[in-house]
């Protein structure tokens, strides 16, 4: 029985398309604004769906959460700390 190809690597257009989501948001200047709730959206979708996925796919997406959320708490870090008030 033949397999399509296109539904066993339906993470690699997923994965494109979340690319470009995140270069039209930063090209478009709105990165500040939805940025860190769409990275926070796209891991609760990606942690549901690691118990579906095969083993080697799982742990590739246990690393993509992992290095999204430290860049998005390293964001939301240097953000407070720019934001904060002026000392002299």
């Amino acid at each position: 029985m033949l397999k399509n190809p296109w539904i066993d690597y339906w993470w690699i257009l997923a994965l494109l398309a979340y690319c470009v989501l995140l270069v039209v948001l930063i090209r478009r200047g709105t990165w500040v604004r939805h940025g860190p709730k769409i990275i926070l959206a796209v891991n609760c979708a990606i942690i549901l769906s690691i118990p579906f996925m095969d083993r080697p796919y799982s742990f590739v997406a246990a690393v993509v959460i992992v290095l999204s959320l430290l860049i998005l708490f390293r964001s939301s870090s240097t953000a407070e700390a720019t934001s904060g008030p002026a000392r002299r």
